[in-house]
């Protein structure tokens, strides 16, 4: 079984869960993120009152901007 986070195995709209395994980090440190203004987190589009999606785009762009080389 492949455990790897792959970005393509994701829909164009990601669940925040989804998001958080990809970036290996915490569902609630995104929560946190988007509470605190989301300063230093990815972008992400409020569908309705709760629903919560991140871009993939989004994703591949954020990791790209901060790595650490």
């Amino acid at each position: 079984m492949n455990t790897e986070n792959s970005i393509d195995d994701l829909a164009p709209l990601i669940r925040s869960e989804d998001a958080a395994k990809y970036l290996c980090i915490s569902k609630s440190s995104l929560e946190k993120g988007r509470a605190a203004g989301n300063e230093g987190y990815p972008p992400f589009c409020q569908i309705g009152k709760s629903t919560i999606r991140y871009r993939r785009s989004d994703l591949l762009s954020w990791v790209e901007t901060n790595l650490n080389n």
